[in-house]
């Protein structure tokens, strides 16, 4: 679906993203927004901009290293949505459940209980067995979850608590890098 709004474009450059569209798609104030540029389409395309989206190919290879000592499914996120996965088949569209993402922006870890199931997405769906929130108080940046099939080990425990550190230092070494550079 394709909702068009007219704006002008002051003599800065600036455009106004509508009302409509920010709460919409829940854009805060100061929220980062990426702008990319589509030249054969003359289009300009913007995007919600995501640390974790530059660490896709490092976290599919960290996905593949739980696997082969694992096994069992396991998800990496970014604050709104899966980045990448083993053993989950989803269509990259859905939006994280609320709960989830209450948990990313608290960093708090969650550990499955029967009394409060945590669902991935707000709509039927799988339930998360545990969750380690990746990045940090002040900049919150995504998880890593494991799904709930079956009980979890305490070494598929271990191995996704280890993924969501690394992950969490490769970010804030590269904001250290970014600073510095």
């Amino acid at each position: 679906m394709r909702t068009a709004f007219l704006r002008a474009c002051d003599s800065l450059g600036r455009i106004v993203i509508p009302m409509e569209i920010r709460r919409l798609l829940n854009i805060k104030e100061g929220e980062p927004l990426e702008l990319a540029l589509n030249q054969d389409e003359g289009q300009i395309i913007i995007e919600r901009y995501s640390e974790m989206q530059k660490l896709q190919k490092r976290c599919q290879q960290l996905l593949q290293a739980y696997a082969k000592s694992c096994g069992g499914c396991i998800v990496i996120t970014d604050i709104r949505s899966i980045l990448t996965a083993k053993g989950l088949s989803y269509s990259g569209t859905e939006h994280l459940s609320e709960a989830v993402c209450q948990h990313i922006m608290a960093q708090t870890a969650y550990q499955y209980s029967p009394e409060s199931p945590l669902p991935l997405f707000d709509k039927v769906s799988p339930v998360v067995d545990t969750l380690f929130p990746t990045g940090t108080k002040d900049n919150p940046t995504g998880a890593v979850l494991l799904l709930h099939h079956r009980p979890s080990q305490e070494k598929e425990r271990i191995c996704a608590q280890l993924i969501a550190d690394t992950i969490t230092i490769m970010i804030t070494q590269e904001k250290y890098h970014e600073k510095h550079a």
